[in-house]
């Protein structure tokens, strides 16, 4: 493992994809943004490693290892377990309660004999509490806290009668669902993209006639390109 990272040389690292990442990145949730760069920083580290299966190009007199294709799905891979919290702003335990709502659905069978969800039906905090209790072992003013954060985000809607100050209040699934990166690798042409790379930022390849469609097998640090 020393042997290998001494063979390491310090290069910069070059991401073509970043501004296409970003494009596709929520925004709603400041958790999410500022862990943006934290997931930029991953993949630069990523394409450090293997800098010796990546194209590297220069613009002047710097030059960069390019980050491949192949390093953004290796990081999300990785990443997104811990990373879909903070992306779409929604906790595990508040999951489990979207959950419970959205399974009250009202629904309808069609001509065909296909059921169709027509709507959503209330429910309270307690219909909620008593389905959950087991899995977060936490009180009913937990669940009705949170129930109320959801309310906030617009994940959930409450009942056009509520009044704030009696109990029994109730509300169902808003259908608005939670943010989350629709960047696809597998949607993107890669030789494209990084054709039009070069051109747009005046990086030049140096070790390969042409970029690969996609990075090669995996084995400086601070993104030049953005």
């Amino acid at each position: 493992m020393v042997e290998f990272f001494s063979r390491l040389k310090p290069h910069l690292v070059a991401d073509p994809f970043a501004e296409h990442v970003v494009q596709k990145y929520p925004t709603k949730n400041i958790q999410a943004r500022r862990d943006f760069s934290k997931l930029l920083n991953l993949v630069d580290v990523v394409a450090w490693l293997y800098q010796y299966q990546r194209v590297k190009a220069k613009k002047g007199l710097t030059l960069a290892v390019v980050a491949s294709i192949d390093d953004w799905i290796a990081v999300l891979d990785l990443a997104s377990p811990s990373l879909k919290e903070s992306l779409t702003g929604v906790s595990p335990q508040e999951e489990r309660i979207l959950k419970i709502f959205s399974e009250a659905r009202e629904v309808e069978t069609d001509s065909f004999g296909n059921n169709i969800t027509t709507s959503y039906s209330y429910l309270t905090v307690s219909d909620v509490y008593t389905k959950i209790r087991r899995q977060v072992r936490r009180g009913e003013q937990w669940c009705r806290d949170h129930i109320k954060r959801l309310v906030e985000e617009e994940y959930l809607e409450e009942h056009p009668e509520n009044d704030k100050g009696r109990q029994g209040l109730k509300y169902r699934f808003s259908e608005l669902q939670p943010e989350t990166m629709n960047f696809k690798p597998e949607d993107y042409n890669c030789s494209d993209m990084l054709e039009e790379w070069v051109r747009t930022h005046g990086w030049e390849p140096i070790n390969s006639q042409e970029f690969p469609a996609s990075g090669g097998d995996r084995t400086e640090h601070e993104n030049t390109s953005r």
